[in-house]
Order: C-alpha cells, then structure tokens, then sequence
C-alpha cells in the first residue's frame, strides 16, 4: 500500500471513474433531489 502507485491509483480510479455512482451522485447532488 504504501509505495505502490498501481494499486492506490487502481483503488482510487474505479470509484472515481465510475459512469454509474458518479454520474448518478452528480446528477442527484446537480439537481436531481433538488428537482
């Protein structure tokens, strides 16, 4: 964990590159409760 670049980027890209929860979390935070 600490000194490997591929696995703390591939932990913190899937999360962050995710069409589905992040899209979904913008689109809700954007104004979809807001709506």
């Amino acid at each position: 964990m600490a000194g490997v670049p591929g696995e703390d980027l591939v932990v913190v890209r899937p999360p962050h590159r995710v069409p589905g929860r992040a899209e979904r979390d913008g689109v809700v935070r954007a104004g979809g409760l807001t709506r």
